[in-house]
C-alpha cells in the first residue's frame, strides 16, 4: 500500500455521507473513496433501515471495484434507548429511534445488573446493525458514573468498577457474536472513553486545561 492509501484507511468521520434514499452515491463520496482511499465513516441515520442497507451495499460494490478491494466499515452511535435533547430555546425533549428495538439505557442495564440481559442487548445491537450494513458502534462507554452532573452519565453502566467491567465484557461479547474477537458474524465495539475513567472536575466532559503562557526574554 502507498502512504496515501494507508492514510485514507486511518481517516474516520462523516466522509461517506449519511446515505441517499435511492441508494445512489454522490459524486463527492465517489471522489473520497477513489482518490483519498477512505473506507471508514460515521453515519447519522436518517434513512430507513432498508435504504441504509442498499446505500452501504452500493458503497461496498464501489470499494470492491478498486485496486485493493478494501471494503467500507460503517459505524454509528448507540441508538437502542430513548434519548434526551435540549433545543436552543432550552426546551428539553425525549425521543426514541424508530429504526432499532427499544431497550432501557445502559445505566438501566447496570441497575438491573443481569449480565445475561446485557449480553442479549449487545446481541440485538449486533443483529440490527448488521441488517442495516453497520459493522461498528461507537460504544459502549466504560467510564464510571461518579459525577451526576456529567451530561453523559446515562450512557454508563454505573459507578462500581468491577460491575462495569463485567457488563462491558458481556456487551462487547454480544456485539462480536463470540468471545474470541472474530468479527465475521459480528460488529466492532469502541470501548470509550478511557476504561475506568469518569468526568472531570465539576462534571465537565473534558479536562479544563490551562494554556501555557510563553514569554520572550525581556518581557
Amino acid at each position: 500500500m502507498t502512504t496515501a492509501q494507508k492514510i485514507g484507511l486511518m481517516s474516520e468521520g462523516g466522509l461517506l455521507g449519511n446515505g441517499v434514499a435511492d441508494g445512489s452515491i454522490p459524486a463527492s463520496v465517489i471522489d473520497t473513496m477513489v482518490n483519498t482511499n477512505n473506507r471508514t465513516s460515521l453515519v447519522r441515520p436518517g434513512l430507513t433501515p432498508t435504504q441504509s442497507m442498499v446505500y452501504i451495499n452500493h458503497l461496498n460494490e464501489l470499494a470492491e471495484g478498486q485496486p485493493l478491494g478494501v471494503p467500507v466499515a460503517i459505524t454509528a452511535d448507540p441508538g437502542h434507548s430513548a434519548g434526551v435533547s435540549m433545543s436552543s430555546a432550552g426546551v428539553l425533549s425525549v425521543g426514541k429511534s424508530t429504526r432499532y428495538s427499544l431497550w432501557t439505557g445502559t445505566l438501566g442495564l447496570g441497575a438491573i445488573n443481569d449480565l445475561n440481559l446485557t449480553w442479549k442487548h449487545g446481541d440485538m445491537v449486533r443483529r440490527e446493525y448488521m441488517a442495516q450494513g453497520f459493522r461498528w458502534q461507537l460504544g459502549p462507554m466504560a467510564d464510571l458514573a461518579t459525577e451526576p452532573r456529567w451530561g453523559r452519565i446515562a450512557g454508563l453502566f454505573g459507578s462500581n468498577a468491577n460491575l462495569v467491567a463485567k457488563h462491558m465484557k458481556q456487551m462487547v461479547s454480544g456485539f462480536q457474536g463470540s468471545i474470541t474477537g472474530d468479527l465475521r458474524t459480528g460488529i466492532a465495539a469502541t470501548m470509550k472513553h478511557f476504561r475506568g475513567h469518569g468526568p472531570d472536575q465539576a462534571g465537565h466532559g473534558r479536562p479544563q486545561l490551562r494554556r501555557p503562557v510563553h514569554r520572550f526574554p525581556g518581557q
